[in-house]
């Protein structure tokens, strides 16, 4: 009788853990972007972009998305590279990501650089407001 009551209350503790791996898989499903972003949505709506610009934005976004995977996945991990050594090698992590942060930063320029340049006179005003708006409500 002890080998049942034994092999019982493992069963309940297998089932139960399997039930609770199950359920916490559940509870948080893997992250996906859903959408465009609320304030891409706001600036495409507040500037009234045309149907061309709009597709032109897309292209563009295309583009960036590509250049910046490309460099993500061109350039050493800067995580893994300073763990090699057993150790964390700080002064090494801060000069990798150093140097993928300067080159997605010249694709984000170029990137704003030509939204800016395909926008009216009139949307660039409303765009300016909208930004330093954006940045005021970080204050």
């Amino acid at each position: 009788m002890m080998k049942k009551a034994g092999r019982r209350k493992l069963a309940v503790i297998l089932l139960s853990f399997l039930t609770l791996g199950a359920a916490a898989s559940q509870a948080h499903p893997p992250l996906k972007p859903v959408g465009k972003p609320a304030w891409q949505m706001r600036m495409a709506e507040e500037l009234d972009l045309t149907v061309s610009q709009i597709k032109k934005l897309k292209h563009l976004q295309r583009e960036r998305k590509a250049a910046i995977r490309k460099v993500i996945l061109n350039t050493p991990s800067p995580l893994r590279a300073s763990l090699k050594g057993g150790e964390f090698d700080k002064s090494l992590y801060k000069k990798l990501r150093l140097e993928r942060a300067k080159k997605i930063s010249k694709i984000e320029a170029e990137f704003l650089s030509r939204v800016y340049g395909m926008l009216t006179p009139l949307q660039k005003a409303k765009f300016n407001r909208l930004v330093a708006g954006r940045a005021e409500s970080f204050r």
